[in-house]
């Protein structure tokens, strides 16, 4: 049974306003140095990793928020701008993990921010400014969901936002690619269980990413010979987090069965995995060989609000 993936976590708590006597409208008196809520959401119609609220709240992220100016290498200081604050989700909201509560500056303020998932005290500099070639890697070991969940790593970046009582809408998107690898099998071997399924060595596992741009750096992954095992999600249904890269003709897929059999599909065309995006690969293992359906490539596309689910 496929799971339900991404759930919007919309925690905004505190009310910052007054009702006018005239009219019965909510009225924003002043914004100076009212708290600046944070709302997190986890924005994806196919995500592996977090499957619950529980899951993501488990987690961290890195906030860099600046009310000074836009340029996004420089970030705030105080409680009207963060350098790398850990926030976190306790008591039914998301704050500052050290309990600093950021500030509006006041009620025509706006700021910029950049947040990435999990949170890493590498990711700024000493002079406090964003990191550029920011250690990013996949586990290995995938068949396990804390590795599924460690491998992935978000990304969010607003280049304004208004003083508001709402508070800032961290939407977080995918940085790194996902392989779906769904499963049919032949009439030869219709009672045979298939145990797990590897991206064999011949992709790189680590890179490095640049917080300001959001974008992977580039790396000679060709040079890299490590491997992924896959998280099993249904009895034919495998998935991953990969390292967006090239295969130039050397994506290799192994399905490993319960009667001691391995079955390899080796792919004879270039593909390209990009950054966010899900590709699904469906294939049919018979008796000696695995024959590949086409790859189909669709974004990690962004939706608000609700209950979202894998495609």
């Amino acid at each position: 049974m496929k799971k339900n993936i991404f759930i919007l976590a919309a925690l905004a708590t505190m009310t910052l306003y007054s009702c006018s006597s005239d009219d019965g409208a909510d009225v924003i008196v002043d914004m100076t140095d009212k708290p600046i809520n944070i709302n997190v959401g986890v924005a994806s119609t196919s995500r592996v990793g977090y499957d619950t609220d529980a899951d993501l709240q488990a987690s961290t992220f890195g906030l860099f928020l600046n009310a000074e100016n836009k340029a996004q290498g420089k970030t705030g200081s105080g409680r009207y701008g963060a350098t790398n604050l850990e926030i976190a989700y306790s008591a039914g909201k998301w704050a500052a993990a050290n309990g600093t509560q950021l500030l509006w500056k006041s009620a025509d303020s706006k700021v910029y921010y950049i947040a990435y998932m999990p949170y890493s005290s590498s990711a700024v500099l000493t002079d406090s400014t964003l990191k550029h070639d920011f250690a990013v890697s996949v586990q290995k070991d995938q068949r396990v969901i804390s590795n599924v969940v460690a491998s992935d790593f978000l990304y969010a970046k607003l280049d304004s936002t208004e003083a508001s009582t709402v508070g800032i809408d961290v939407t977080f998107k995918h940085a790194l690619s996902k392989l779906y690898v769904g499963l049919k099998l032949g009439s030869e071997v219709a009672t045979v269980e298939i145990d797990s399924v590897k991206v064999k060595a011949c992709t790189g596992n680590s890179s490095t990413f640049d917080i300001e741009t959001g974008l992977l750096n580039a790396a000679d992954l060709a040079a890299q010979t490590d491997s992924v095992m896959l998280y099993k999600v249904g009895e034919l249904e495998f998935e991953g987090v990969l390292i967006p890269q090239t295969y130039a003709k050397t994506l290799v897929v192994e399905v490993y069965a319960n009667n001691g059999q391995t079955y390899v599909y080796e792919s004879d065309e270039d593909l390209i995995f990009k950054q966010g995006w899900s590709y699904r690969l469906p294939l049919k293992v018979s008796r000696d060989i695995v024959r590949d359906g086409e790859i189909k490539a669709t974004a990690w596309t962004v939706k608000n609000g609700g209950t979202l689910k894998t495609e």
